[in-house]
């Protein structure tokens, strides 16, 4: 629901479904959270952003690829391109996605080899 709200231009209400689920006690799968992420890359919004990270740890997704990918899509999307790195280097393996979600980063904000 939160990735069908999103790709239909409606992230903000993906957003806010997702901190419904929450509140309601229920725990987002690492899919769920990953889809958060996106959102909020696509609108900018590092304060929303940056709650997520701890929430990977204590749903114990730190080392879920989705999720991992997203929060350095994230941090690109949002300029943080040191975090984003430090995303890189702490996950225990790494996909073609997490690459080029590097390589978009580092290039999105001049950093070209």
């Amino acid at each position: 629901m939160i990735s069908g709200l999103a790709q239909n231009g409606f992230g903000e209400e993906g957003l806010k479904l997702f901190n419904r689920i929450k509140s309601e006690g229920f725990e987002p799968c690492d899919y769920a959270l990953a889809r958060a992420i996106i959102d909020c890359a696509w609108f900018a919004t590092l304060m929303h952003g940056r709650q997520l990270p701890a929430q990977f740890v204590r749903l114990g997704f730190d080392s879920s690829l989705s999720a991992g990918n997203a929060l350095m899509t994230m941090y690109a999307k949002c300029g943080v391109v040191e975090a984003a790195h430090c995303v890189l280097i702490t996950m225990p393996c790494l996909d073609s996605v997490s690459w080029n979600a590097m390589i978009a980063a580092l290039s999105q904000h001049g950093h070209d080899a």
